[in-house]
């Protein structure tokens, strides 16, 4: 009945969007998802833990969503009419902090096992469906005729190509590598048989931004929780679990600090199929830019004052493990590539000046539509067609 009725409102819907989270590939229903969103034909969605399900070269993928997600993403979630939302618990990561404005002009039907996750404070789910996801998705997708939605996604495809992540101007910094054009360009060199690890903090948004998935990889990090180090000890495991796949650390220099000593690990279980890459901003990142947007820039305990990085380089090799440095007049992706091929585990610190200026984010109490740095009031109107239509 659930499913009849919500087929007949996405006949009806103009702008319909398919919302997926980490709870479709714990129902190990991932591939299942994709066949449902290629039969559906409208704008498909992951949050973070789902981007190794609607990767970005899946046909349909329209971004990410949240404080930290893409405009594209942004755009699309808040003009929606109608949302199917599977395996997504709707965190303030995704909401923002103006939670009762998140995807304000939809009806959502939200399918979850755990019926919790209907007793939000704020988000108002129309239609709660506590289901196994897998059970939801294979009753759903048989039931699902053509449907002719060219025009909305037609739209959204226009946000993609008009907002990216990583601006031409990132490419013209000299003197450190910028860390939105390293992930991008790392993201491109990478097969789709890896598995990346990453961290927390400032390195962990710009990889959940500005990485490019494909499908077939695995996308790991600790959401949720962010322990510092996270990224190299689960990268360890991930490696030791699939010796035959490379397994990608993405970690800041914070966080390798925190469990530099895990170097011992690889060398005592002879790892070689482990690459580490150093998001080396030689300071928290993303505790400063908080320090700058609430505090005025009076740094505390976020470097250069209170914390600065060692020169990894030794450290590394006095465990006699294979380690290099790139990055200011290097040539880096060249670095990049090297790094990859090896044959041994790698660990390279990557010279990221002192970047921490992670954007598109919602830097207050906006709607997730309105990110910062923000564009023109009149730009912002056109782009909430949803407004427009009330």
């Amino acid at each position: 009945m659930i499913i009849k009725q919500y087929l007949e409102e996405l006949e009806e819907s103009k702008r319909p969007v398919f919302l997926i989270g980490g709870g479709v590939r714990s129902a190990r229903a991932s591939e299942l998802a994709r066949e449902v969103g290629r039969n559906l034909k409208i704008p498909c969605i992951p949050t973070w833990n789902a981007i190794d399900i609607f990767t970005n070269d899946y046909p349909f993928y329209r971004g990410r969503i949240g404080t930290y997600g893409t405009r594209y993403g942004n755009f699309t979630i808040q003009n929606a009419d109608l949302i199917l939302a599977v395996g997504c618990r709707f965190s303030g990561r995704i909401t923002g902090g103006k939670i009762e404005s998140f995807a304000r002009h939809a009806k959502i039907y939200a399918v979850d096992i755990d019926e919790a996750n209907f007793a939000h404070p704020t988000i108002k789910i129309d239609v709660p469906i506590c289901k196994d996801a897998y059970t939801f998705l294979a009753d759903l997708l048989p039931r699902i005729e053509n449907t002719n939605k060219r025009g909305w996604l037609n739209q959204t495809k226009t946000w993609m190509d008009k907002y990216p992540i990583v601006l031409p101007e990132y490419y013209k910094e000299r003197g450190y590598v910028h860390p939105y054009v390293f992930i991008k360009t790392l993201s491109e060199e990478l097969d789709s048989n890896d598995i990346i690890v990453s961290d927390c903090g400032g390195n962990a948004v710009v990889v959940f931004q500005a990485f490019e998935t494909k499908w077939g990889q695995r996308v790991f990090s600790n959401h949720g929780n962010s322990p510092m180090g996270f990224a190299f000890a689960g990268a360890i495991g991930a490696a030791i679990a699939k010796p035959d796949r490379r397994v990608i650390c993405l970690i800041g220099d914070g966080g390798f600090n925190m469990n530099i000593q895990e170097l011992q690990t690889i060398r005592n279980y002879d790892i070689n199929n482990l690459k580490v890459f150093i998001m080396n901003n030689h300071i928290y990142g993303i505790t400063r830019q908080f320090q700058d947007t609430h505090f005025g820039g009076r740094y505390e305990a976020s470097g250069p004052k209170g914390y600065n990085p060692p020169d990894f380089m030794p450290i590394v090799h006095a465990y006699g493990i294979s380690a290099m440095c790139t990055g200011g007049d290097y040539d880096w992706q060249l670095a990049i590539r090297g790094v990859l091929s090896s044959p041994f585990t790698e660990v390279c610190d990557v010279d990221m000046g002192n970047y921490c200026k992670y954007e598109p984010r919602i830097a207050g109490w906006t709607p997730i539509e309105d990110m910062s740095p923000f564009l023109p009031r009149e730009e912002l109107r056109e782009n909430m067609i949803a407004e427009r239509k009330q």
